[in-house]
């Protein structure tokens, strides 16, 4: 891992690890519908299940921040992303899990679609000043089984960045101070200059 980091650098893991996704999913026998996640789930599924199986990425957040080093403006920021990844299958809640081949077309399951996720997510690290990523809890959520065939599944990854947070630069060096000794008169007696020392 590098260091110091672009302060965009979620938005520039979000687009490497989405293009990833895109590109580097299996396309030979199934080929999902890949993009962030927007609450689809959340929807009603007359409008979801035209979308699948599907892919979907969203960061969940991040832990604490740690110091990173001896450096008071260098932070340790972890992240965690999701990958939820949903298919559907009208032949059962099985064959949506594992999957089917109908004549020459395969119909995925969730768990062949997670195993690919996690082969073209897993240690990388996009040429981008983070750690590599690394796979984390895998849950149900909830929506498996039932009339509609479904299998639901969020993978985590985790990997942290550097975060440089400087100080503001102080436009004020010095103050000048003028003495009058006699009031009244406006005549500047004396002057002093003094230096401001600005503590690290």
């Amino acid at each position: 891992m590098s260091a110091p980091t672009s302060p965009a650098i979620i938005a520039q893991l979000e687009d490497k690890m989405l293009n990833a996704l895109k590109t580097q999913l299996p396309t030979g026998g199934y080929k999902p519908l890949v993009t962030t996640y927007g609450g689809e789930l959340d929807a009603e599924w007359a409008e979801g299940v035209r979308q699948l199986p599907a892919v979907w990425l969203f960061c969940e957040g991040g832990g604490e921040p740690t110091p990173y080093g001896t450096s008071k403006e260098k932070w340790l920021i972890p992240l965690t992303w999701s990958v939820i990844v949903a298919t559907r299958n009208l032949r059962g809640e099985r064959d949506a899990r594992h999957g089917v081949q109908v004549g020459g077309h395969f119909e995925v399951g969730s768990y062949q679609l997670l195993t690919d996720v996690r082969r073209v997510l897993m240690n990388q690290d996009f040429n981008l000043a983070v750690q590599h990523l690394k796979p984390g809890r895998l849950r149900s959520l909830g929506i498996n089984g039932g009339q509609r065939g479904m299998s639901v599944y969020a993978q985590q990854f985790h990997t942290a960045y550097i975060e440089t947070l400087s100080k503001p630069a102080s436009d004020l060096t010095s103050i000048k101070l003028d003495f009058v000794l006699k009031p009244g008169d406006e005549v500047v007696d004396g002057s002093d200059l003094i230096t401001l020392r600005i503590e690290e």
